[in-house]
């Protein structure tokens, strides 16, 4: 369904192309309650849909990064119908080849998994694994919109 852009948006995309973002950059929504989400997860699904159409409208392939309780508590879990990037939290490269089988959140298989592993120095290092079959193009890539 297509829903008119919610005035939100408009900074955002502003900010983009003040950046050069250019056509066919991989974009990602980052669903973390470290953001300030106000309002219903029906707003919420509302307002991440907006988004992804006018990025996609744009010329840029849409992600959304997020775990699945936040997922969950964000928009109530819905199918995101874009790629998924997988938060596993604290855990192994096992772990992250296991979750790529299965349903990360909104019911889709993830395109990548993250995780975390604690470092000597207790500090958390990042770790992204792109899951067997997925083709990066377009999710970590720019495409390449030229004919």
């Amino acid at each position: 369904r297509s829903k008119s852009v919610p005035p939100t948006c408009t900074p955002v995309v502003a900010r983009m192309s003040a950046q050069y973002l250019p056509t066919g950059t991989p974009v990602w929504l980052d669903v973390e309650v470290d953001n300030i989400w106000r309002g219903t997860t029906s707003q919420h699904r509302d307002l991440l849909e907006a988004m992804a159409n006018r990025l996609t409208e744009l010329g840029h392939p849409v992600g959304v990064y997020s775990a699945p309780r936040l997922w969950r508590e964000i928009t109530g879990g819905v199918d995101p119908g874009t790629p998924i990037w997988l938060a596993i939290g604290e855990n192994t490269r096992a772990a992250a080849e296991r979750a790529c089988d299965r349903p990360g959140f909104g019911g889709r298989e993830p395109s990548i998994v993250q995780w975390i592993q604690i470092g000597p120095q207790g500090e958390q290092i990042d770790h992204n694994l792109i899951c067997p079959g997925v083709d990066p193009s377009g999710l970590l890539l720019p495409v390449d919109n030229q004919p």
